[in-house]
């Protein structure tokens, strides 16, 4: 019960920021990304879970809640580890509060996402480079999408998931002659995704 009882604290302290969807508290943004702060339960130390934040794209395919971009909130003693009697605790809560503002804040600019996606996809992170390639097809800067395309393309792919995101991907390509087609075509995306991960439209204010 400790992570029902910590995730209703928080969804108290944090409803202009996020609204409730479950176990979870959620936000997207006008641009259609969610943002999301759940509990994990930890199965080292009964009676303990993580405070993990993540960002996902709405505009890319998918079947289920993915967490490939993400963080977990630290105590000020850098353990990651948190009970219900910490969010309990005043000082504490306010940190974590403090922390998960700070964080949506900083995840919701573009120029810090980018930067973040950049550098796992230099590195060779494929759902990076997928996230960057459609941030960049959003936007219209096809070059830009296509040369981060080329780039994963280039690279040896050795698992059948990895050669299915480079199809999905090429098939959005097809749209970018066409704007308005591919402006659709995202549109649809979204739609579809939180039709099958049941998000509520609207789901919450943007600040």
């Amino acid at each position: 019960m400790s992570t029902k009882d910590a995730i209703a604290l928080l969804d108290q302290e944090l409803k202009d920021d996020f609204n409730r969807s479950g176990s979870s508290l959620m936000y997207v943004s006008e641009t259609n990304e969610l943002i999301a702060l759940t509990l994990d339960s930890s199965s080292f130390v009964a009676g303990h879970f993580y405070i993990v934040l993540y960002w996902m794209p709405l505009y890319a395919p998918t079947n289920h809640l993915v967490f490939n971009f993400g963080t977990r909130l630290r105590h000020s003693n850098n353990s990651e580890l948190w009970s219900l009697e910490d969010v309990q605790n005043d000082d504490s809560r306010l940190s974590l509060i403090q922390a998960a503002k700070k964080w949506k804040q900083s995840i919701s600019k573009r120029r810090v996402r980018c930067a973040y996606l950049r550098a796992e996809h230099r590195k060779g992170f494929p759902y990076a480079g997928r996230a960057l390639f459609y941030d960049f097809a959003m936007h219209h800067q096809f070059q830009k999408a296509t040369r981060v395309l080329r780039t994963m393309s280039a690279r040896t792919i050795r698992k059948d998931w990895h050669k299915a995101l480079i199809e999905e991907m090429s098939t959005c390509v097809t749209f970018f002659a066409d704007p308005q087609q591919l402006d659709k075509h995202l549109t649809s995306t979204v739609q579809q995704n939180r039709s099958t991960l049941s998000i509520p439209i609207p789901l919450a204010r943007d600040s």
